[in-house]
């Protein structure tokens, strides 16, 4: 009997140890969170119900280069900002020999549940820099922000962190608006920058990303064109009796349809803003082709490195290591121009932190796309002022335009699975590449930090 009790007890230590080992030194959870690390790279976390970790996105191209080929679903926050803090180190991301600065945003439903999530990680932080001797000053979001942003913030009510997980899903959404998206819950913006993150998760760099969406962006505004078209012309083509049940005292069908029309000229003459460049299909490959050349020069001369017998050669190839990063980093560039951006103030769907020199940017989207809804708008209110609902109007002649809404829909889709397969053809080259990027950043790391021993 007293060996049978004794197995029972070692079975339930041994089961609370790996317990223990699978959620970490602490088993906080935060329900539907959404948290940020800006430390160039620039992570995104978000929880699900049960408070654990459900995606892990990249939100620069560092990031893609530190994610690839990770999966932290079901893990605590803790544990993987400790995961994040230990790749940006090895990939020298954070360097421990220099200051270093991290921006954390950490945002949920409840007050201080949020606070307590901040706690939280600001200990698991000051915890690794500790034991590593990194000098390193964390920073909050809401200090972090310009003064535009924490403006807009309190007008609308809500925390800098909110405001930028807004931002996000807006970029997601065209049809969202800041104080519609205020009135959210912060799970149920979640759920949006999920779904549409889900879209592109195997494009692997943000250059593509982008380009995808901004491709998407323009077959939905020829959509939206083409859409308001027909019903123009189904609008204009109709005999009076249609317009019976939106005739008020002083209105005639002549400024129903005169309204209309005006509303379809202003759409159809609307233009991409200027600082939009005319999207055309894009092949990286050679640039990347480029760029992986040179990193396996690079590799070459970082074993030649760390085999080098005289101070003086070493410090020759230490100069081409310095010229091959560069010309590396040139391509980058290029590459992070091709995916364009948006600097400056606050836009909708743009968020940009800046901190003792460093600045934390993500891109507004679908910009253009709300610019014609805003003329909806307009017009919208417009019709109101004659006693007509536009949508109730428009949704009147959809009806018998039903078949031909339904061939432009189906356009819409097939257009959009044309591009997104032309662009997936690069994917499994694309994550080989980043693959090998990893690799080459942990070797120069190593060999940086063996030298300075």
């Amino acid at each position: 009997m007293k060996k049978v009790k004794f197995i029972g007890l070692f079975l339930l230590l041994l089961f609370s140890g790996v317990l223990y080992g699978c959620l970490g030194a602490s088993d906080f959870r935060a329900p539907n969170a959404y948290i940020t690390i800006d430390i160039n790279p620039s992570i995104e976390i978000i929880t699900g119900d049960n408070g654990l970790v459900v995606e892990v996105n990249a939100l620069n191209n560092d990031a893609e280069i530190l994610l690839v080929e990770t999966d932290f679903t079901g893990k605590s926050v803790e544990e993987v900002t400790e995961f994040i803090l230990q790749l940006a180190t090895e990939l020298g991301y954070i360097d421990i020999e220099a200051d270093n600065a991290i921006i954390i945003t950490a945002e949920t439903d409840d007050v201080d549940a949020t606070a307590e999530l901040e706690d939280k990680l600001s200990e698991k932080i000051q915890k690794f820099i500790t034991e590593r001797e990194i000098k390193l000053t964390l920073i909050q979001a809401k200090l972090a922000a310009s003064e535009e942003i924490k403006l807009q913030a309190e007008e609308l009510g809500i925390s800098v962190g909110k405001l930028k997980l807004i931002t996000f899903a807006m970029a997601f959404d065209s049809e969202l608006t800041l104080e519609e998206a205020a009135g959210m819950s912060v799970r149920n913006l979640n759920a949006i920058v999920r779904e549409s993150r889900k879209e592109v998760r195997n494009f692997y760099t943000y250059e593509i990303k982008d380009y995808y969406h901004e491709v998407k962006e323009e077959l939905m505004i020829n959509y939206y064109k083409e859409k308001i078209s027909l019903i123009n012309n189904a609008i204009q083509n109709s005999g009076d009796e249609v317009f019976e049940e939106f005739l008020q005292e002083g209105v005639v069908v002549s400024d129903i349809k005169a309204l209309y029309q005006e509303y379809y000229d202003e759409i159809e003459a609307y233009q991409p803003n200027e600082d939009t460049d005319e999207i055309t299909d894009i092949d990286l490959s050679e640039l990347y082709k480029q760029k992986e050349d040179l990193i396996e020069n690079l590799k070459l001369l970082l074993k030649e490195s760390a085999e080098s017998k005289s101070s003086q050669e070493w410090k020759t190839l230490r100069e081409q290591i310095r010229n091959i990063k560069g010309q590396i980093q040139n391509i980058s560039d290029q590459l992070g121009e091709l995916g364009g951006s948006f600097m400056g103030g606050f836009k909708m769907g743009h968020f940009c932190f800046k901190y003792n020199g460093k600045t934390f940017e993500y891109k507004a989207r679908n910009m253009n796309l709300r610019q014609l809804r805003a003329i909806t708008a307009k017009y919208r209110g417009l019709f109101q002022k004659i006693g007509i609902d536009l949508e109730e109007l428009e949704l009147t002649f959809m009806v018998s335009l039903a078949n031909e809404l339904a061939v432009l829909e189906e356009s819409y889709q097939v257009q959009l699975e044309a591009k997104r397969e032309k662009i997936s053809e690069q994917k499994d080259v694309l994550k080989d590449y980043l693959k090998r990027e990893k690799e080459t950043l942990k070797e120069i790391c190593m060999n940086n930090r063996k030298h300075r021993k």
